[in-house]
């Protein structure tokens, strides 16, 4: 999550190198924002 926060790298780059669909991480992405501004 943090690699992805840091916007150092592309959303495609980032889902390539963990092998992982871009919608997950942009679902992630956005649960998390949801929670974290929640506290």
């Amino acid at each position: 999550m943090l690699e992805l926060l840091q916007n150092e790298s592309t959303l495609a780059e980032i889902a390539s190198k963990h092998n992982i669909l871009p919608q997950n991480l942009v679902n992630w992405k956005k649960t998390f924002l949801t929670n974290a501004e929640g506290e």
